[in-house]
């Protein structure tokens, strides 16, 4: 083998040179992304310049003959165009011949280097992520770079959203051994309780990498932290019913009121009334029809396309509606308790990962104490103002902290989440307005 030539000929130079080759050629200038090629490229330009026995020759071709990369290299030295398909490094990684390679491209890399600061490369790399986990996984890289390349320290929740997203990509990559290190990294961030997210996806990677044990406690304690939180919003709902029985009991006297004018009225029909109700006239089945006519009618708009709309009123609703003539005076008796589905759209433009594709948020909306003694006043005192409920489903219970979104929502979740509160008002003032215009009707 010629020492001025031959397969060698290409790594001859100093090892910047060699690398600066590799870059010149579209072919292996993607491989530069891999720390483990980049290695073996500086060995080789070493030894090949220390060569100078045919064994040593030999013994370089062969190893040469080893990595099709290098072997692509040796070739293109030589003045022949190999190519080097996938098929051919999945032989090598699977035959031991390489290391497994890098996930992140050259080209990725460079289009990261783009973005401008953390919000917009971990932005991106979201968007990406369904068509190329590879390319959001060089945005999220980046993204995590920011702070450090400044020697800032790392911000808690948004480094450990970032390497739990990195960890996903590893895994869609197959990478298990580099994903169960990211969502480890993501679970240093975090105290009591875990990362449901980073958990389930490091049991996902060490049930690949065979640590069945491993896996199987970090399973366990996904399950343990998503009943934890399920228990707490199961107190967070108790406590509103003891609230709501003591706000009954508040309105005690109100309600002892209306039941005195009803039984007044059935002991007159009786001839034995003698505090004069004449009439009283139950309108509860015409509200009942009101509501149902006009709550699918109520829409919101939350921004960029995405909306939340009431789709049905539901059967737990009740009212009760009466008026009443006493002494030659009419007075409007009513007590609501509107129950309703909503469905909640998000913007047409999301482009996620399956695991978070954006989609519909589905839910139902509570108005209560909605009677002749309150009114629509948010922030007033329970006793005298409209009060409501939402509830949620078709999203993980992570997304949520039992009344708005997390930090872990994707932003499409997060503005439906958050956005259906804005039913409360519209439905309330809709109420509002149809009781309003019935007390000008009657």
């Amino acid at each position: 083998m010629d020492a001025d030539g031959g397969l060698l000929k290409f790594f001859r130079g100093s090892e910047e040179e060699v690398l600066s080759r590799c870059a010149q050629h579209p072919a292996i200038r993607e491989h530069l992304a891999d720390a483990a090629f980049v290695a073996k490229v500086r060995s080789m330009s070493e030894r090949a310049r220390a060569a100078t026995e045919p064994a040593k020759f030999a013994e370089l071709g062969r190893e040469l003959m080893q990595d099709p990369r290098l072997t692509q290299c040796a070739m293109l030295g030589a003045g022949v165009n190999l190519t080097v398909d996938e098929a051919d490094m999945r032989k090598a990684e699977r035959t031991g011949d390489i290391e497994k390679r890098s996930p992140l491209r050259v080209d990725d890399l460079v289009e990261a280097e783009r973005c401008e600061n953390p919000a917009e490369a971990r932005a991106k790399g979201t968007s990406a992520y369904a068509k190329s986990p590879a390319k959001a996984l060089a945005f999220w890289v980046r993204a995590l770079r920011f702070r450090r390349d400044e020697g800032i320290p790392d911000e808690p929740r948004e480094a450990a959203a970032l390497y739990s997203n990195i960890a996903q990509a590893l895994l869609k990559l197959g990478h298990p051994g580099r994903a169960e290190q990211a969502a480890s990294r993501a679970l240093k961030y975090y105290d009591a309780p875990h990362d449901v997210f980073a958990l389930y996806r490091r049991a996902l990677a060490r049930e690949a990498l065979r640590k069945y044990e491993l896996a199987l406690e970090d399973a366990k304690q996904v399950d343990e932290t998503l009943a934890a939180r399920l228990e707490k919003l199961v107190d967070v709902d108790a406590k509103q019913r003891v609230e709501k029985v003591k706000r009954k009991q508040e309105e005690n006297k109100v309600g002892k009121t209306r039941a005195s004018g009803l039984e007044l009225s059935r002991s007159k029909a009786n001839g034995s009334s003698e505090l004069g109700y004449l009439e009283e006239r139950d309108y509860s089945h015409d509200i009942r029809k009101r509501l149902n006519s006009r709550v699918l009618d109520i829409q919101v708009d939350l921004g960029n396309s995405a909306y939340v709309q009431i789709t049905e009123l539901r059967d737990q609703t009740t009212a009760s509606v009466a008026v009443t003539l006493k002494r030659g005076a009419r007075a409007l008796y009513y007590d609501l308790d509107v129950h309703c589905s909503w469905v909640a759209h998000p913007e047409p433009t999301f482009d996620l990962d399956e695991d978070d594709e954006a989609r519909p948020i589905k839910g139902t909306i509570r108005l209560y104490n909605v009677s002749h003694e309150t009114d629509y006043d948010p922030g007033a005192d329970p006793n005298v103002a409209f009060m409501y409920q939402l509830g949620y489903q078709g999203f993980p219970p992570p997304w949520f902290d039992g009344k708005y979104a997390t930090d872990q929502a994707p932003v499409w979740a997060k503005r439906l989440i958050d956005g259906a509160h804005s039913l409360y008002e519209a439905l309330a003032l809709d109420v509002k307005a149809m009781l309003d215009d019935f007390k000008q009707a009657k």
